[in-house]
């Protein structure tokens, strides 16, 4: 039920007086001018907000300073605005003198007086005091309903004064009372004020308009640790259509909360190690062909994840064009085998640089054997790669250098070889061909002689070729023989 604005009528200005009320309320006069007057203020209002009358008179107490700051919107059409209507009803929250927030109703009319300005009359009564418990009618099953769900269930008039509520709900009051206990009571009374200011935000939102409110809310819980509900409200329509309330049905997703906390940990972690490692992980669901990325795979393709929509044709499309053929083959028989496939290609990429990756993937079949989704990761092996390569060559260039010791220690004319065959020619091998035809012809492995001789296996392997090629020799039994031959090694 909705309560119409009541209706003043003028007032003179030699019958302003103060106006005592039956429970927690008060009655000001107030002269609107450059600087608002308080010509009067009923003594109740000490019981109301911890005032004296003599406060406000005086000056020692603003009233628009006491009104909350999220509805400086009312205080402005109650002192400020000369335009604004002459009469209303609303409620509107003021700050006790104990600090403590009470939301009263407030009626007022506008009244023009004389040349010194326009009389403003306010009556604010507490909106606790305008709800009638004894006469509210509790249905046995909203009874039950309260009693046994685990959502947190609050109905609220006009005045955000509650008028139903869960047990769920009077659970997370500090208090830990009965829910017919939060009857009568407002948010202020139960909830710290930040959070009670949110609830009365979204409230205001509903009766401002809005079908719907769906928010998350942190909220600090009996046990003294910070909790979660996903809070949604609707509004409560009277006979004609008008909104006379507010349902508001809450759920607790703290565990949940947890959860997505811990995951977005795990996961900027899983994103730090791909960072550190340049391993990017992606999958293809192949029923709706919609390509998924991870972060690092945009790094690697050197891709903007805001404006590149990952797809295979796009993948395709960075993919070196000499190794496209390569790649799409290995996937696509990856497919009908049912075999992952494990690759190593180049990348194009749009400034002509080249990068090398390392790229896995496995596809996930139904029960007859239809794939579903492939999943894989990148890797991105550039670095590993380009010092193998300059590895390569510095080998080639070690056994060049060698070589081309060799040629000039061994004969390289045929004479010459034959002379190196007889026993004088040994005399023309370096001192380090005659260590490795000396533990050649020993029966050691190249590995051995590595060790030995503190060389590579790969020098060791090029020495033994370079010295069958000066030689003419053809293997490691001849090698042997021409060592025994030409008394390098006994017999």
């Amino acid at each position: 039920m909705t309560q119409s604005p009541p209706s003043f009528g003028n007032i003179a200005p030699d019958k302003i007086r103060c106006a005592e009320y039956d429970g927690l309320g008060a009655e000001f006069h107030i002269l609107l001018s450059d600087s608002p007057v308080v010509l009067s203020v009923s003594g109740s209002i000490e019981a109301l907000l911890g005032f004296t009358p003599d406060d406000f008179i005086a000056g020692h107490i603003s009233l628009p300073d006491r009104i909350h700051l999220e509805d400086g919107d009312l205080a402005s059409l109650l002192f400020l605005n000369a335009d604004s209507p002459a009469s209303g009803s609303f409620p509107i929250r003021l700050r006790q003198a104990n600090g403590q927030i009470r939301i009263v109703r407030l009626d007022f009319e506008k009244s023009s007086a004389d040349k010194s300005g326009v009389r403003l009359r306010l009556i604010l009564k507490d909106a606790k005091g305008l709800y009638d418990i004894d006469t509210a009618p509790v249905d046995l099953h909203f009874k039950y309903m309260m009693d046994s769900t685990d959502d947190f269930i609050c109905f609220k008039n006009k005045n955000h004064v509650i008028t139903g509520a869960s047990q769920a709900l009077a659970s997370i009051c500090p208090r830990g009372q009965r829910w017919g206990d939060l009857i009568g009571q407002t948010d202020y009374e139960l909830f710290p004020e930040e959070f009670a200011d949110r609830c009365y935000q979204l409230e205001k939102l509903i009766y401002a308009g809005m079908p719907s409110v769906n928010v998350e809310l942190e909220y600090v819980q009996v046990n003294g640790e910070c909790g979660w509900v996903n809070s949604r409200k609707y509004p409560i329509h009277g006979d004609q259509g008008e909104i006379v309330g507010v349902f508001g049905v809450s759920r607790d997703i703290t565990e949940r909360k947890i959860f997505e906390e811990a995951l977005k940990k795990s996961e900027a972690r899983l994103t730090l190690a791909q960072r550190m490692s340049h391993l990017g992980n992606w999958e293809l669901d192949l029923i709706s062909n919609v390509l998924w990325w991870s972060e690092e795979i945009f790094r690697i393709f050197e891709v903007d994840s805001n404006s590149f929509t990952p797809s295979y044709e796009a993948f395709l499309a960075v993919v070196h064009p000499d190794d496209r053929g390569t790649v799409s083959s290995a996937y696509l028989n990856s497919l009908k085998s049912k075999i992952p496939y494990d690759i190593e290609h180049r990348l194009l990429l749009t400034d002509g640089r080249i990068k090398y990756v390392h790229e896995r993937c496995e596809t996930v079949y139904d029960s007859g054997g239809n794939p579903l989704r492939s999943v894989g990761t990148v890797q991105d092996i550039s670095d590993r790669k380009r010092l193998k390569l300059e590895g390569t060559d510095m080998l080639r260039r070690i056994e060049s250098l060698i070589l081309q010791m060799d040629d000039r220690t061994v004969a390289a004319t045929p004479e010459e070889n034959a002379i190196v065959r007889s026993e004088e020619g040994a005399g023309k091998l370096s001192r380090r061909h005659l260590d490795v035809i000396g533990l050649i012809a020993a029966g050691l492995t190249s590995a051995q002689i590595a060790a030995r001789l503190n060389i590579s296996q790969t020098t060791v392997i090029t020495h033994r070729r370079n010295l069958m090629r000066k030689l003419g020799l053809h293997s490691a039994a001849e090698l042997t023989a021409y060592a025994i031959k030409n008394k390098i090694v006994a017999c």
